[in-house]
């Protein structure tokens, strides 16, 4: 399920012997070609944040040789740091002046990121005390995923809506509070919940982004700082050189019941592609590994095969 079998550990005779008897479905409920999308209804790296497009020097490709090539790009990029914050000072300035405003009348200030951006929002939040004195209950950090996801990366966290809104409620986050979204590109979904139930809760909101953010429902105005840092170096490609030719998933179907004999087999087959020791063998064969949610959800859901 990483992309297709290596061919040395299942023949195709093998897996045609997992099909039970009458069980194919008809051809009339097949998909058609004609509802199969477009290359034009695909997603184009003009449709992508500006952080995820393709890298001009890179491509989008990662290639493991010449490492001093690469500490040059990096260097190159670091240099152009600066010139980014430089260019949004004056509105780094009204968020500065917005925090002191949320600790003077009594507020705290609340940053909420996925991934590496709620990583760095609690590193930062972790220093505002030994830093400066202030209270660790007055400025605090969220992070999709919860506390787990600050050492290890919980898939599709991002995505997900009802955690964000859930946080803004247990802190009770009110209109002494700043909250503060951190996004690279500006589309995790998790983030922009999370401002928009704050500033539904009477809240200042900011966005700190390398992309413009989407607009927030309910009309709320937050602050922007959106530092123009172009494409990252490593990754963006949404069809990698090393990724060719599978860069969406195979979809395999089973049945969750008749599948008669053939069911410790298939049930066998499935628990083989989805063990480590197969996904492991993915990027030798050019193809990605599946993320761990994704293993996770698959393997449940070939448990429940069954005769």
């Amino acid at each position: 399920m990483s992309g297709r079998s290596s061919g040395r550990d299942l023949e195709a005779r093998d897996l045609e012997a997992l099909l039970p008897p009458g069980k194919l479905p008809p051809e009339e409920a097949l998909p058609s070609e004609e509802a199969l999308p477009s290359e034009e209804a695909l997603p184009s790296e003009e449709a992508l944040p500006r952080t995820e497009a393709l890298h001009p020097a890179t491509g989008g490709d990662t290639p493991a040789s010449d490492p001093a090539a690469w500490l040059a790009l990096f260097d190159e990029e670091e240099a152009r740091v600066s010139a980014a914050l430089s260019a949004v000072a004056a509105p780094i300035t009204d968020l500065a002046r917005g925090m002191a405003r949320a600790l003077r009348q009594g507020g705290r200030i609340i940053s909420f990121g996925a991934g590496t951006s709620g990583r760095l929002a609690a590193l930062d939040a972790a220093e505002w005390g030994p830093t400066f004195g202030i209270a660790p209950e007055r400025v605090l950090a969220r992070i999709a995923g919860g506390e787990g996801a600050l050492t290890r990366a919980v898939e599709g966290a991002e995505d997900e809506l009802e955690p964000a809104r859930e946080a803004v409620e247990r802190l009770a986050i009110d209109a002494r509070d700043l909250a503060i979204g951190i996004s690279a590109s500006g589309g995790a979904a998790y983030v922009r919940a999370a401002l928009e139930a704050a500033a539904a809760r009477g809240a200042a909101v900011a966005w700190i982004t390398a992309s413009p953010p989407p607009a927030l429902e309910g009309g709320a105005a937050p602050l922007r700082v959106t530092l123009d840092l172009g494409p990252e170096l490593i990754g963006g490609n949404p069809n990698p050189p090393k990724g060719y030719p599978i860069v969406t998933f195979t979809w395999i179907m089973a049945y969750k019941e008749g599948n008669g004999e053939k069911t410790e087999l298939l049930k066998k087959a499935f628990d083989f592609m989805l063990s480590e020791k197969s996904q492991s063998q993915a990027p030798e064969l050019g193809y990605v590994s599946l993320p761990a949610g994704v293993v996770e959800k698959s393997k449940a859901a070939v448990a429940q095969i069954s005769k």
